[in-house]
């Protein structure tokens, strides 16, 4: 069987199908196949990011490890969330990789980092994951006092619903201080 080699598509009306012949690559049982799509896509940017995000409830854990890696190279913020969400998935590469991308994201991963940890705080693999990104932001100077406390109550001997209690806390205050932008009415 000839392998083709993946290039990017030039024009404006060949990207969407390349796009999606790459994403479609992310699928293939050829690690080789996989990662030069990924690179690929890579390069194309966050253009790509909502066909990706497809990919992350794919029943084969090598799909979604693949999406997780090409999020966490786009490094696109609107992904904080959904990589949060993987930080449950059954696979612990695939929560890896979604740990890892969310560090990438820096402080754009904090507030849905806290809100994910609001609603699944009693998820044992979930709090690990968790902890993990916190302490890495924490490693990076990114955490506040307030935050590390979140972090502090998701090791394992605490009581999982005081990461809860605290994250909640902290959303309030980060919400009440965020500045509301007034817009002027033209008559």
């Amino acid at each position: 069987m000839k392998r083709e080699k993946i290039t990017i598509c030039s024009g404006e009306n060949m990207m969407p199908l390349c796009m999606e012949l790459l994403v479609s690559r992310l699928q293939s049982d050829i690690g080789a196949e996989r990662k030069h799509a990924r690179e690929a896509l890579v390069k194309i940017g966050k253009s790509v990011v909502p066909l990706i995000t497809e990919l992350m409830t794919h029943p084969e854990s090598h799909v979604r490890w693949e999406a997780c890696k090409t999020l966490q190279r786009i490094r696109d913020p609107k992904t904080a969330s959904l990589l949060a969400t993987m930080l449950m998935d059954e696979d612990m590469d695939v929560r890896w990789v979604a740990a890892d991308a969310l560090v990438e994201l820096e402080h754009h991963a904090i507030v849905p980092l806290l809100e994910t940890i609001e609603e699944n705080f009693d998820s044992v693999i979930f709090r690990e994951a968790a902890h993990h990104v916190l302490h890495s932001l924490k490693e990076s100077r990114l955490l506040d006092d307030k935050t590390e406390q979140v972090m502090d109550a998701l090791r394992p001997m605490e009581v999982s619903s005081k990461a809860a209690f605290i994250a909640n806390r902290v959303l309030d205050h980060v919400r009440s201080h965020i500045p509301i932008r007034r817009h002027r009415l033209l008559v």
